[in-house]
């Protein structure tokens, strides 16, 4: 068996909450307080962690948060809180958490990968870049290959010149997106079969234009950039503080290219749990009067009613009603009377 090279922490997202809060913040494109539905665009370990999605379109659509970690025991410590974080952010959400121990079978893995490049400043003010609602969109058509996308964001680190300050807003990020096509290698494609494809990778390009007129685009990248989207190691990162500017604007043209990422805000990205998703909506039942009082040394003398509902999700609390009151309470929905 091969030794893991690293580890990834992968949190499965089951249930989608059906009714999001919102969230306000400052909106450094509208220069004023916003609200927009809660996003899961947000860093909440605070250490310029790189966070990334994988959505997997196959006959289901797959939801999957990860990070890249040193050892299982880590993986482990952060997907629990990591999924903790989201269940408080969005009541109703669950998921489950794994390890992936990272070794060289899947290192060397070699399927076609492309990259979305995005302007640095993506969007025009105001605008919107709409990317999940899109890939819902190409989860509707139906194709023999399995595509596979990866987000990544990072909080943004940009540094003035003046006094080497933060000048990011509060909830600015870095941001890069990959596709990889999972498709049977022996099967050579040709040149029409090639561009029906990568058509449907073009597709994620269209709508997206920055103030310069730069637009997105499509790049097919070499076998060993994914090696690095396995690490999560995808970003500049301004380790020594350097004077960057706003969004990297002083230092953007000498980057690698493969290294410089978009910078956006919660408000123009589509990053929560629309109702559009294809995954399971929670159930919340109309009335939740439980009492949450355990049973105790009582417990053989008691009925099990099963596990409580909390806000659609279903939690390790079991509900009980004595025997020696079970002829006079009747349970509904919730209540005892």
């Amino acid at each position: 068996m091969m030794e893991p090279k690293f580890w990834q922490t992968r949190v499965k997202i089951t249930q989608i909450p059906t009714i999001l809060k919102t969230q306000r913040f400052f909106s450094q494109s509208n220069q004023e307080a916003v609200e927009i539905d809660m996003s899961w665009l947000f860093d909440p370990f605070l250490d310029q962690t790189v966070y990334g999605l994988e959505l997997t379109l196959n006959k289901t659509f797959s939801f999957i948060f990860f990070m890249c970690v040193e050892t299982e025991q880590k993986a482990l410590k952060r997907g629990n809180s990591f999924l903790l974080s989201l269940e408080e952010r969005f009541p109703g959400l669950a998921g489950a958490v794994s390890t992936l121990p990272v070794n060289l079978h899947i290192l060397k893995q070699t399927f076609p990968t492309y990259e979305l490049i995005l302007p640095r400043v993506p969007l025009l003010d105001g605008d919107r870049f709409d990317i999940i609602q899109k890939l819902i969109q190409l989860f509707k058509v139906r194709d023999l290959n399995i595509f596979q996308f990866f987000l990544f964001w990072q909080k943004d680190d940009s540094t003035n010149v003046r006094g080497f300050s933060k000048v990011s807003a509060l909830e600015s990020y870095k941001l890069k997106i990959f596709m990889r096509v999972k498709k049977d290698n022996k099967i050579e494609y040709n040149e029409l079969q090639t561009a029906q494809l990568e058509s449907k990778l073009e597709y994620l390009t269209l709508g997206i234009k920055n103030i310069k007129g730069e637009r997105a685009r499509i790049k097919k990248i070499p076998d060993k950039i994914w090696v690095n989207i396995m690490r999560s190691n995808v970003f500049w990162v301004n380790s020594k503080n350097l004077p960057t500017g706003p969004c990297y604007r002083d230092i953007y043209e000498r980057l690698p290219e493969g290294r410089r990422p978009a910078f956006v805000t919660p408000d123009q990205v589509d990053f929560t749990f629309s109702s559009d998703l294809p995954l399971q909506k929670s159930f919340t039942p109309p009335l939740e009067n439980i009492n949450y009082s355990s049973i105790g040394e009582n417990e053989k003398h008691s009925i099990s009613l099963g596990p409580v509902l909390v806000k659609g999700v279903e939690t390790k609390i079991i509900k009980c009603i004595p025997t020696s009151h079970f002829a006079h309470s009747v349970f509904i929905g919730g209540q005892t009377g």
